[in-house]
């Protein structure tokens, strides 16, 4: 049997497997200078340790292996499942979601170009009066001679405007719960904590809510396999 040594030292890093310890330079000396049987014993020693960790490490493989074609059936049926839809099985077509077969258009051609017609009043995004906030974006040198512009006055300004969501900050409430010893009998006696906050540390009702509420957006099951590490 071939041994390469370089893998079989590093079993060590896969679950399960302790690294193989080879001899250091004082064990091969001592062995070296006790004769050719201390020599032979550490050898077989050796060889024996690689017969074991080599054993180990093809368990690991072995059990990979089944964990992989495991997850390659998964992987399979799941396709099956989300390739079915309601033209090519018995499910309705209320369960196609976002990807319901396309249909063909009953509409005959008018011989008008797509989208908004002369005349139609559109209603793109407008410009307001009242930003909540305003950044002014200095024009410090000339683009064309390199003439310092810091101390003129600017004759007018090009407005743009950017509609965007605040970030969302986590807040963060401790609740204490106090503790106090009764002055006539020494009992101990600890107020009760608010229903729900039952962990030293947790997520509060609104995450728990904004966490389902993102599952539920992102249901289509190719999103929730990539999502889960199958494919990473």
């Amino acid at each position: 049997m071939n041994f390469n040594i370089a893998k079989i030292v590093q079993i060590g890093q896969n679950k399960g497997v302790e690294p193989l310890r080879l001899p250091n330079l004082e064990e091969i000396d001592t062995a070296y200078e006790d004769g050719k049987a201390a020599v032979v014993a550490l050898l077989m020693k050796l060889a024996a340790d690689w017969a074991s960790a080599f054993q180990k490490q093809q368990a690991v493989i072995i059990d990979q292996q089944e964990t992989i074609t495991s997850l390659e059936e998964r992987v399979k049926a799941l396709e099956d499942q989300l390739a079915k839809n309601s033209r090519n099985s018995g499910k309705p077509p209320s369960s196609d979601g976002l990807k319901k077969p396309r249909t063909r258009s009953l509409r005959k051609p008018s011989g008008r170009k797509s989208g908004g017609q002369p005349g139609h009043e559109g209603h793109t995004l407008k410009m307001t009066a009242t930003p909540d906030e305003v950044q002014v974006h200095r024009a410090r040198r000339c683009q064309h001679c390199d003439e310092d512009l810091a101390q003129v006055i600017a004759q007018e300004h090009e407005r743009r405007q950017v509609f965007d969501l605040p970030p969302v900050q986590v807040v963060v409430t401790e609740h204490q719960a106090e503790i106090k010893e009764c002055p006539r009998c020494g009992q101990q006696n600890k107020a009760e904590f608010p229903s729900g906050v039952s962990q030293p540390v947790q997520y509060g009702a609104m995450i728990k809510a904004q966490m389902v509420l993102c599952w539920l957006l992102s249901s289509s099951i190719g999103f929730q396999i990539k999502f889960l590490g199958i494919f990473a």
